[in-house]
């Protein structure tokens, strides 16, 4: 009996050196010369090139995650945006026996973090930028603010369908037409993907001047966010009467009950 407790003991010593003598060689092989090969096959998965300053492997009780530092993802014609870190690792998913890799990510930046899931087939998680101002979206209307975003998104014939659940907190607004930027408590709303555009179902703000909810549809162009064609309808429910005055210097009607339309283009909008 008293054999058969060492035996064991031995193999647990064993086991326990074996197991710690991997973690030391995991932690000190050079991962960042993989860096060259992560890029490429990142930048397969997102369909654009992307840059990665270095790779290397982070252990934890469930498992081991890759690291990349410095990453660069081009969104447009803007500048790209920049993650600090991006923690990755494969996910339970069937999407592996379909051909399609499927990974668990979470990313931090100085302009958006994201935690959820991505793949060449699908992104599904939660995105969240603590200020619109330092996302690279060239003729956005947003001036200010923090906005989170629940994304479940799938890719099919290279375009990217699903829904996005947004949330726009103390930020403010720079609507067609208008002189000034528009504040508002809370801008929430449910975008609908698909090949054919952006549905807004609706899109709601509410702030100290202006309540207000828009429908319609965005057509995605191939000269990027700024060349989107609008047809949009937007419902004033309540209208300051300072924010009124302003407009109609402008030559712009605004009163509680109006319903504006909005066609043209995002860079180019016609408000009427």
């Amino acid at each position: 009996m008293s054999r058969g407790r060492n035996w064991l003991r031995v193999v647990a010593i064993g086991a326990g050196v074996l197991t710690l003598t991997l973690v030391l060689v995991a932690l000190r092989f050079p991962w960042d010369r993989f860096t060259p090969m992560v890029e490429e096959v990142a930048s397969q998965a997102a369909g654009r090139p992307i840059q990665i300053e270095r790779i290397e492997i982070a252990l934890s009780t469930i498992g081991p995650s890759l690291v990349a530092s410095g990453v660069s993802v081009p969104v447009g014609p803007g500048p790209p945006i920049r993650f600090d870190v991006i923690y990755a690792r494969p996910a339970f998913a069937f999407d592996w026996l379909q051909g399609a890799p499927l990974f668990r990510l979470r990313a931090t930046g100085p302009a958006l973090g994201f935690d959820g899931l991505a793949g060449t087939l699908r992104i599904t998680g939660r995105a969240e930028s603590a200020d619109v101002m330092g996302l690279p979206w060239p003729g956005s209307p947003m001036a200010n603010g923090a906005v989170t975003a629940n994304l479940d998104l799938r890719f099919e014939a290279s375009t990217l369908i699903g829904s996005a659940s947004l949330e726009g907190r103390d930020g403010a607004l720079f609507p067609p037409s208008l002189p000034v930027a528009v504040p508002y408590d809370r801008l929430t709303g449910e975008l609908v993907l698909s090949t054919a555009g952006i549905e807004l179902a609706p899109l709601r703000l509410e702030g100290p001047m202006l309540t207000a909810h828009t429908t319609g549809n965005i057509q995605i162009a191939a000269g990027g966010a700024a060349s989107a064609g609008l047809a949009l309808e937007v419902l004033l429910e309540r209208v300051d009467p300072t924010l009124a005055s302003l407009a109609g210097a402008g030559g712009q009607s605004l009163a509680a009950g109006r319903r504006l339309t909005v066609s043209g283009t995002a860079s180019r909008p016609i408000v009427r």
